[in-house]
């Protein structure tokens, strides 16, 4: 410890004397210092304002930090911040909201739906009596009048009575019937129709190439060889599936080549000429016979059409017509 250079020299004059202190004190320069503090570590030294780092922003953060998400030191996983964590919690509350209302109205419905039986049913059982008590009443009316009518009409009466709409509904059945069938048949006549309208296109192309052979076979073989084109730059670049379904056997250059006209001998193409005009003629005129077919049997299915139709809304007075007939004289006559 330091010696006081004062040590043993008498206190200055004209100034106040020092305080007298107690024997069990120590005096202050026995009193250790407290330890100065901790000098930064060496690994860890003192950050210095750089010109490059970011400038502090108002709340505390900094540029950097106010444009780029923070991460943890960790795994360098972004940290959300506070209004990140407000927005999302926001979000996930608007989530649950809209969630519980579509559970109220799903049970609101269906408290609706429940309350709306139950009043149903109350009702219903509040009428039952009634409507028990008028069929009741409707029944023993049955029951009198027929007692009342067996005793004016003869029995064979009573059967053609009962009989008597069976005739006016079995015609309605017989029609419907044929309505059905027929309907059937203009649908596979127009099925047909289509048929040999695309028959008699193809046999019009053929008779017309065989007009022009050369023509038509150089015009079939550039085609072909378009698609060898094709194919080759397919295989050129490496597009191995697309050129083997292009040049495969039954493939898109077999069809080609293989199609309409073939290449025939000279003295044959007089002969095909002949034979393609025949078939053109045959294709046409059974595009002419159906189309025909098929506006016979619209036609008969209209006027069946027609007639049922007449016959369901007539079939009420029929029966009361024929109902006339059978009325007794002496009942008319009262």
């Amino acid at each position: 410890m330091a010696q006081d250079d004062r040590k043993g020299q008498p206190p200055p004059t004209g100034g106040p004397s020092p305080a007298p202190t107690a024997p069990d004190t120590p005096g202050t320069r026995e009193i250790n210092a407290p330890p100065p503090p901790e000098a930064p570590q060496a690994s860890e030294p003192a950050a210095t304002e750089s010109p490059e780092q970011p400038a502090a922003t108002a709340d505390g953060g900094t540029e950097a930090s106010a444009s780029q998400p923070a991460t943890d030191g960790a795994a360098g996983a972004p940290v959300e911040s506070e209004s990140d964590r407000l927005r999302r919690e926001i979000e996930e509350a608007r989530q649950a909201l809209a969630a519980k209302e579509a559970e109220l109205a799903r049970v609101e419905t269906q408290r609706q739906a429940d309350e709306a039986a139950a009043k149903m049913v109350s009702d219903y059982s509040a009428e039952v009596p009634a409507l028990k008590a008028s069929e009741a009443e409707l029944r023993q009316y049955q029951s009198a009048e027929i007692s009342f009518l067996n005793e004016i009409l003869p029995t064979a009466t009573r059967a053609r009575i009962a009989e008597v709409h069976k005739g006016p509904e079995q015609e309605i059945a017989d029609i419907g019937a044929r309505v059905e069938q027929e309907e059937r048949e203009a649908a596979e006549t127009r099925q047909a129709l289509g048929d040999a309208r695309q028959a008699a296109t193809e046999a019009k192309d053929k008779a017309d190439a065989l007009k022009r052979p050369a023509a038509s076979i150089r015009d079939r073989i550039k085609r072909a060889d378009a698609i060898r084109a094709d194919a080759m730059k397919a295989s050129d670049a490496g597009r191995y599936a697309l050129a083997y379904w292009l040049v495969m056997p039954g493939g898109r250059l077999e069809q080609a080549i293989t199609a309409e006209p073939a290449i025939i001998l000279g003295e044959d193409l007089d002969a095909a000429i002949k034979a393609a005009a025949a078939g053109q003629k045959d294709a046409d005129d059974r595009v002419a016979k159906l189309t025909a077919q098929a506006s016979t049997i619209d036609a008969a299915l209209q006027k069946d059409r027609t007639r049922l139709a007449e016959l369901q809304r007539s079939l009420d007075a029929t029966v009361l017509a024929e109902l006339s007939k059978l009325n007794p004289q002496t009942a008319a006559a009262a």
